[in-house]
């Protein structure tokens, strides 16, 4: 999975998003695309989302861990 850890418009964390969650239909167990999601909804200002990914990211990875949040 590549990494989107700066998108530079909203469109940007729009289309970022939706690759991640499509690969959370495949792997739904996977802490680092949870992680990423986090990040993502976060840039957008969604809070709320972002800490609902970071702690699913938690649960799958107790070592999980975002400064941001």
């Amino acid at each position: 999975m590549r990494r989107y850890d700066s998108c530079s418009t909203a469109s940007d964390t729009s289309a970022a998003a939706v690759r991640v969650e499509r690969i959370l239909q495949q792997q739904p167990q996977s802490a680092g695309a949870h992680l990423l999601l986090s990040r993502i909804h976060l840039a957008e200002n969604h809070r709320a989302r972002a800490l609902e990914h970071f702690r699913r990211a938690l649960e799958l990875d107790a070592s999980a861990s975002d400064p941001a949040l």
